[in-house]
């Protein structure tokens, strides 16, 4: 009988972001003839905690006065001995140094995966990385623009560093394909059969672009007054926005829904999949749209041009431009063949960036390690 590896994943929250959607991904996807997970997370964010428990995982919750502290480290230093645990994989960069004295403390092999870009690395930090470096086993990155920030900010050694992307699960998207669940969800936010409907996935929050994706929206109404804007995601920039569609009288074209649950179906009632992110890692929700079948609008020269080629799988444009992304648009709505490529593309492509190939290409890391 194989003994099974406790691999141990801490992270502060467990919130809707695409670490946390990456750990579920292992959760539901890791295997567990070879592997035990436990994971370990301190904040109050919990979205996400009902379904990674539901995948049998091990959850733990951290009650702290204070993030980095010795307490910290004691705390999650007993957990690894009480556990035997082989593996501790850390998320963030409060977890990546908590996560490096504790392994130090009880000899456990570290894995720091990194997901963000621009990488938040002051100068105190990238010494902090360059220590940490010499004695952790593996940095992972989603990306390759992420692997090359890092790697320039830092000066650790390239050897160390890999890049993993991110996954989805795909037949998540493939089930939720039926024209019974477009029709009602069209019917469910007031859309007329014959509207266009262009749809936006992400964080209300400045670098996600949305600004520009709503000014962008008199420019093709001047051509298209039959188009419906939805953008999906909660943010400290709800009210502003919510503001600027009023200021630009566009409350009968775009729809700020809020957080919703059925991601999916509403990916499959998208005409056009627009990503105005300034800063991007890799794009969950981009290889989710391309999953649906979508084509896609982004910026270039972020992580999500390592799903998106030009004029391929969509369309890159620059950043902070209403009139590039209107000019897009409008060239997807005046090009129904070559738009219809586009997106047939990016299913194809997509089945590329499956959870299922994250968490193999992980666990061969794991294997790795642990041989």
């Amino acid at each position: 009988m194989i003994t099974k590896k406790n691999i141990i994943h801490l992270i502060p929250t467990l919130g809707v972001g695409g670490a946390e959607k990456v750990i579920l991904h292992i959760c539901k996807n890791y295997d567990k003839e070879k592997y035990k997970i436990t994971v370990i997370y301190w904040l109050d964010s919990e979205e996400l905690l009902d379904q990674i428990k539901e995948t049998g995982v091990e959850v733990i919750k951290l009650t702290m006065k204070k993030t980095i502290s010795f307490e910290m480290v004691f705390k999650l230093s007993k957990i690894l001995k009480n556990i035997s645990a082989d593996l501790l994989h850390t998320h963030f960069f409060d977890s990546d140094l908590i996560g490096f004295f504790s392994s130090l403390l009880c000899n456990v092999p570290q894995v720091i995966h990194i997901h963000s870009y621009p990488y938040p690395i002051e100068t105190k930090h990238c010494i902090r990385y360059k220590i940490i470096s010499l004695f952790c086993k593996k940095i992972l990155c989603v990306s390759e623009i992420v692997k090359d920030h890092v790697i320039k900010k830092t000066r650790i050694n390239p050897s160390n560093v890999m890049v993993i992307h991110n996954g989805i699960e795909i037949d998540d998207i493939y089930d939720s394909l039926s024209n019974q669940n477009i029709l009602k969800t069209r019917t469910s936010f007031g859309i007329a059969k014959d509207a266009i409907i262009l749809g936006n996935v992400g964080r209300l929050i400045a670098k996600k672009g949305q600004k520009y994706l709503i000014q962008a929206m008199p420019l093709v109404l001047k051509k298209y007054p039959n188009i419906k804007l939805i953008i999906v995601g909660d943010g400290p920039l709800k009210s502003d926005l919510t503001q600027l569609v009023n200021s630009l009288s566009l409350e009968n074209v775009v729809i700020l829904a809020g957080e919703l649950k059925n991601i999916p179906v509403l990916l499959n009632v998208f005409d056009f999949f627009i990503f105005p992110s300034i800063n991007e890692s890799l794009g969950i929700a981009v290889i989710e749209a391309m999953a649906a079948g979508k084509p896609i609008i982004a910026i270039k020269d972020t992580g999500v041009s390592e799903l998106i080629a030009n004029n391929e799988e969509g369309l890159l444009i620059n950043p902070e431009n209403e009139n590039e992304i209107a000019d897009a648009i409008i060239y997807m709505i005046e090009n129904p063949v070559k738009t219809k490529e586009f997106g047939l593309k990016a299913k194809e492509k997509a089945k590329m960036f499956s959870a299922a190939i994250m968490v193999s290409k992980i666990q061969n890391v794991y294997d790795e390690i642990l041989s």
